[in-house]
């Protein structure tokens, strides 16, 4: 009997040692699978390619530069006449002297009253005023101008729109409209005229 009692306690000890030799492993993962103890994460530098400029770029036009070609401009809309003391003042600016009195290109320098609160039909709606230059009866500029009671806007002549005339008096009108759904209201119109050589 004790040496039965014995051998049932070597078996037991036996047992108990090889439990703890068997190989431990590390926490489950998310995905429910266990993860070996001695496993590390290598971590992986990715290059970042430095962008190169695109099309998109914007590229600053240097003073005097024109940075397109001209085209001619959406005329008036079917205009109507209200005729209002608007225009105060209009000077040729910026322009170059080409000899004999003449200019081989200028500008125009507007004064007037551009204040247009509520004069659309529809109620409590601004007016869209605008300038329109006309050489010898061809339309060559048209800007968009701000609302102003005493205001003064240089309307800048495109070299391209002058190229098309030949050396001679110019004659210039400036008119100043507001936009409108049916018909564009004519405001106000000045006319000038100024002696022309083409450049080169």
């Amino acid at each position: 009997m004790v040496d039965t009692r014995f051998a049932v306690l070597a078996l037991v000890g036996l047992l108990l040692v090889a439990g703890c030799s068997a190989p431990s492993t590390g926490p489950e993962n998310d995905a429910g699978t266990s993860t070996p103890a001695s496993q590390t994460e290598t971590a992986t530098t990715t290059a970042t390619a430095t962008p190169s400029p695109t099309d998109s770029t914007f590229v600053m036009t240097a003073p005097g530069e024109e940075s397109s070609k001209w085209t001619e401009p959406k005329p008036p809309k079917d205009p109507e006449d209200k005729r209002q003391d608007r225009i105060s003042k209009v000077e040729f600016v910026n322009s170059e002297a080409a000899g004999d009195g003449a200019v081989s290109n200028f500008d125009l320098e507007v004064t007037a009253d551009t204040m247009m609160k509520d004069v659309d039909p529809t109620p409590d709606v601004d007016g869209e005023p605008y300038f329109t230059v006309v050489v010898n009866g061809q339309l060559i500029d048209r800007e968009e101008v701000n609302m102003r009671e005493d205001g003064s806007f240089v309307l800048t002549i495109h070299s391209g729109a002058l190229g098309q005339f030949d050396a001679g008096t110019l004659d210039v009108r400036v008119t100043m409209y507001d936009v409108d759904h049916y018909h564009d209201d004519r405001y106000d119109v000045w006319e000038g005229s100024i002696d022309f050589q083409p450049a080169g």
